[in-house]
């Protein structure tokens, strides 16, 4: 921005006038007779007139090979999905969104624009075993990412998590047992939300909501299921397979518990800040926006949009 220099210029007087010396009359003593107000009402400022639309604005043809207004959505796809470069892979849901690392999952569920922060709830596998033999879990663990299939390989157990629109499908893959005994696992919560059992499963919720998990299935090789209660003991999830089923089972061992959001106050989702870039090499878009998550988190996101009107997903 170009700044403007004004200059301000004196004329000087005669030399002959500057000489003369002048002494200046007191002024005549005033006094009010007007008595002062008891009350003075408050002027209301003045209030600007609405703006109106520039009429060649609306008319105002678009650049050659430019999508139609009319025609885009900017509609958020089921799942997103970012690996920013730090070993953590995060996604986003339409009411949640996680992140998952070699210190596991973070859950993160939406309870409003307006809430004062955010309310995760970090978990990770604490301790395995089958009847009184441990299952040794890995300190290192390494996560990889298949579309929306995240892996956390523990070792002798695998944290697995399938990431739908709705939802976190959380699950235990065990490909070989020391023994045919009764399975326990022992998940590790911390959140600042309340944890108790509920309808056979877990939530974690304060007065705005917040997630639920649900009872656990469990799954071997050939199809076969059993349901078990999730428990909640302390600040830990158990869950238990019983004998009888383990025995039987086929290997790998698959124990499924669900992750979803839910609300008490059902305020939207406020997006804004948008701004929008043009490629005219390419004829290509380019849309931003924020979203308030909460008052504390802030996401952007961006949506590429070709010149042949696709909208290929945002990130």
């Amino acid at each position: 921005m170009k700044l403007s220099t004004l200059t301000l210029c004196l004329a000087g007087f005669a030399s002959t006038a500057m000489a003369q010396t002048k002494s200046p009359r007191p002024l005549p003593q005033s006094h009010s007779t007007k008595p002062a107000p008891d009350h003075v009402d408050p002027v209301a400022p003045p209030v600007a007139p609405l703006r109106t639309m520039n009429p060649s604005a609306a008319t105002k043809p678009l650049p050659p090979g430019a999508p139609r207004p009319e025609g885009l959505a900017l509609k958020r796809p089921d799942v997103m999905v970012d690996e920013p470069g730090d070993g953590r892979v995060w996604v986003r849901g339409a009411d949640y969104k996680a992140s998952f690392g070699a210190d596991g999952a973070v859950f993160v569920p939406f309870l409003g624009s307006d809430a004062p922060q955010n309310y995760p709830v970090r978990m990770s596998i604490a301790s395995a075993r089958v009847g009184a033999n441990e299952i040794a879990l890995s300190t290192s663990a390494s996560v990889h990412r298949e579309g929306q299939h995240i892996v956390i390989e523990r070792g002798g157990v695998n944290e697995v998590y399938d990431v739908a629109r709705d939802g976190l499908e959380q699950t235990f893959v065990l490909d070989a047992l020391p023994s045919r005994a009764g399975l326990h696992l022992e998940i590790a919560m911390e959140s600042d939300l309340v944890a108790r059992e509920f309808d056979g499963g877990i939530e974690l919720s304060n007065e705005r909501g917040g997630v639920r998990c649900t009872k656990t299935t469990v799954l071997d090789a050939n199809g076969a299921r059993f349901e078990t209660p999730t428990r909640l003991v302390g600040d830990r999830m158990h869950i238990d397979v019983p004998e009888s089923f383990v025995r039987q089972a086929r290997l790998p061992l698959r124990v499924d518990p669900t992750w979803t959001t839910y609300q008490i106050v059902t305020a939207p989702l406020d997006q804004y800040f948008s701004d929008v870039a043009y490629d005219a090499s390419w004829g290509n878009w380019c849309i931003v926006y924020e979203d308030a998550y909460s008052l504390a988190d802030h996401d952007v996101y961006a949506v590429m949009v070709y010149s042949n009107q696709i909208l290929p997903g945002q990130t």
